[in-house]
């Protein structure tokens, strides 16, 4: 198993309000800042215009950042996303309280607020298995998410 201080890791991000900056952004590309000194990170979007406005809106330095095509767009099939996903050590994942579906435990998934409007299925409860690492921005989300996830 790698982890993020021993070994060189592809790291893949997907922050679905990329084209509208906001302060999960800052928080989003932050990570991709720092972790794209020491590993591989590519940014699932489709246009690179908007990384470089978040780059120049947060004052981030994105310069050893890829963008890449958006295997989370409805471009790609559940099949296709999932194959793509292979080949990533970890993807960081901005949840609006949907999940995507992956075979590979590499999935770290971050909430920015409570998800009330999300309800607990199966379908959620095997996704949520692909989970490696849930992040929130603060304890009173987590607490929410704690109660919704289990």
């Amino acid at each position: 198993m790698k982890t993020c201080y021993n070994n060189h890791m592809r790291i893949g991000l997907y922050d679905p309000y990329s084209d509208t900056p906001t302060g999960g952004e800052k928080y989003m590309y932050t990570i991709a800042e720092i972790l794209s000194q020491d590993h591989t990170v590519e940014i699932f979007w489709d246009h690179a215009k908007d990384i470089t406005e978040i780059e120049d809106r947060f004052s981030l330095d994105l310069t050893k950042v890829t963008v890449v095509p958006n295997i989370f767009s409805a471009n790609f099939t559940t099949l296709q996303r999932i194959r793509a996903s292979q080949a990533y050590d970890r993807i960081i994942y901005l949840s609006d309280g949907s999940l995507p579906t992956l075979l590979k435990r590499n999935l770290v998934v971050h909430f920015q607020h409570p998800v009330e409007w999300v309800r607990y299925s199966p379908s959620l409860k095997a996704k949520f298995s692909q989970v490696r690492t849930v992040i929130c921005n603060s304890k009173f989300t987590k607490s929410y998410i704690d109660k919704k996830f289990h």
